[in-house]
Order: C-alpha cells, then sequence, then structure tokens
C-alpha cells in the first residue's frame, strides 16, 4: 500500500501488488481490504478455492492464462491482474537411427536449449544430427523456470570399412607370422 499526501493535507491512497506475469506458480495474499471479483483460467470463468479460511490466501499453479479482477472495497477501486503460469518441462525425444541421434520437435515454443559433447558447449539446432562419438548434455529450459537436463553417450562404433581394414590388418600380420616361421623352419632344416 502507497499513501501519497499533499502540501495541505489531502491524502490518495494506493493498493498494488508485485506479480510475475510469467511464473510456474504464483502465490497471492490479499490485504484485509481486497476481494476477489472474478477469475479466468484460460478465457472461461472459474471459481477458486482459498487455501486459508480468512480467503486472503490464493495459489495458481495450473497451466494456463488467468485473469484476476481483485476490488479494493475501502478504495471503492478493481483492477485487473492478467499472468501466465507454466509448469511444463520443456522436452524433445531422441531419434536413434544407425549410431546417429536426432531430435523430435520440442514439446512448446521459448525454449532456450544448449548442447555441449565431452563437457564443451556444441551448436545445436533442432534439425541437427549427432553423429559423432561422445557424452552428450542437452540443456532445455523456458522463461518460466523449467528446466530439463537430457544426457547420452554416442559410442565410437565401426563401419563397414574399419571392419574390413582390421581384419586385411590382422591377416596380413598372420601371413607376416607365417612367413617368419616359414623361412625360420627351412634354415634349421637345411
Amino acid at each position: 500500500m502507497l499513501t501519497a499526501t499533499d502540501g495541505v493535507g489531502n491524502a490518495l491512497v494506493f493498493s498494488f501488488m508485485i506479480l510475475p506475469k510469467n511464473s510456474q506458480e504464483v502465490s497471492i495474499v490479499f490485504t484485509s481490504n481486497q476481494i476477489l471479483t472474478s477469475a479466468k483460467f484460460n478465457g472461461e470463468n472459474v471459481k477458486l478455492d482459498f487455501i486459508d479460511d480468512t480467503k486472503k490466501k490464493l495459489e495458481l499453479n495450473e497451466t494456463g492464462k488467468w485473469v484476476l479482477t481483485i476490488s479494493d472495497i475501502e478504495q471503492n477501486q478493481s483492477f485487473t491482474v492478467y499472468l501466465n503460469v507454466d509448469n511444463v518441462v520443456p522436452s524433445v525425444d531422441l531419434i536413434w537411427s544407425n549410431n546417429t541421434v536426432s531430435f523430435s520437435r520440442l514439446n512448446k515454443d521459448g525454449v532456450i536449449a544448449k548442447l555441449f559433447k565431452d563437457g564443451e558447449e556444441a551448436k545445436w539446432s533442432q534439425s541437427l544430427v549427432v553423429k559423432d562419438p561422445g557424452h552428450y548434455v542437452l540443456e532445455l529450459s523456458d522463461d518460466y523456470g523449467n528446466v530439463n537436463v537430457i544426457e547420452w553417450d554416442l559410442k565410437y562404433r565401426p563401419n563397414a570399412l574399419s571392419v574390413m581394414l582390421i581384419v586385411f590388418g590382422c591377416l596380413a600380420a598372420v601371413g607376416v607370422v607365417i612367413l617368419i616361421l616359414v623361412k625360420r623352419f627351412r634354415v634349421k632344416v637345411s
């Protein structure tokens, strides 16, 4: 409450509340001269349940748009409060395919995404396809303070060319060993 007084003693009292416009949950405590006149949730009139017997404490934690009309019976004034409540955690699904990872659509707008590979920040976009082996952490957050951390490991998996090179390398090594043994055996026989 704020009281403004002029030089001759005229006083004007302002009742106001400071509330966050965007939040996961809003708690409102009315003063003794304030009453809730009406409430709308996502455009529909609703009746709210107060969390105390004096009907002065209210908690809004359901995700959506709230419009509250509050009257100050002492000042014979009313004001309207517009609030957005959102407690939905941002998320994205990992799509695994042939040792690569891509991403589904984010479940909501306004999400800030940060991708880390082996502890270093990496560039992230919705259309990114992750192919490089490593430990990944994707941090998703929004303006409401909802946070989701998704971690995964992408292991090195040899492709067909790598497997063929390894097999040929092993065969060559075995061939060299056999040649050396044959030459040593011939030298001893002679």
